[in-house]
């Protein structure tokens, strides 16, 4: 004797429940592996990152591109200037002191969102320069911002523009 077979509409269940338990696992997998990076935190630590220069040349050929890209550092820097940064990213800064009287130059260009009327770029600080504040959009823009408060805080990048430059030096 045969055990009596399950009607359809349970066999069907199973298969269901099944096909969606494997689309729910493919679309969670997509969304992590889609889901954006976090911007770091100001109190993340910063990690250094060397590069050594390249013995042969970059193209076969010997041809080397037109375009070369600036390492930026606070190893070196100008008389009076406090902290100085270029980048085309987001990116929290390293803490740097600064005396009462001091400004901040800032400048930025997105030729890469001029079809959209210009890409966003965001300066604020943290800890003694909390009322750092610059927000503008556009293709491209510059500014000073003059602070007569000192103490010891980071400067704060939000920007999706193809290049910025932020200047932080003593009057």
């Amino acid at each position: 004797m045969e055990p009596p077979r399950s009607p359809w509409y349970r066999r069907f269940s199973v298969l269901f429940v099944a096909a969606n338990l494997i689309f729910a696992s493919a679309l969670v997998a997509a969304v992590v592996a889609l889901w954006p990076r976090a911007v770091p935190r100001p109190d993340d630590p910063v990690t250094t990152v060397a590069v050594k220069p390249q013995a042969e040349p970059l193209m076969p050929g010997g041809i080397e591109p037109t375009t070369t890209l600036s390492v930026s550092t606070t190893a070196h820097l100008e008389p009076l200037v406090l902290w100085e940064r270029r980048g085309s990213d987001a990116e929290v800064g390293e803490p740097f002191s600064a005396p009462g009287r001091w400004r901040i130059s800032w400048s930025f260009s997105c030729p890469s969102f001029a079809a959209f009327g210009g890409g966003n770029f965001k300066l604020s600080g943290t800890g003694s320069f909390k009322k750092v504040s610059v927000q503008r959009f556009g293709v491209r823009g510059s500014g000073t911002l003059h602070m007569t408060a000192g103490g010891r805080g980071r400067l704060i990048i939000e920007s999706v523009c193809d290049r910025w430059v932020i200047k932080a030096v003593a009057a």
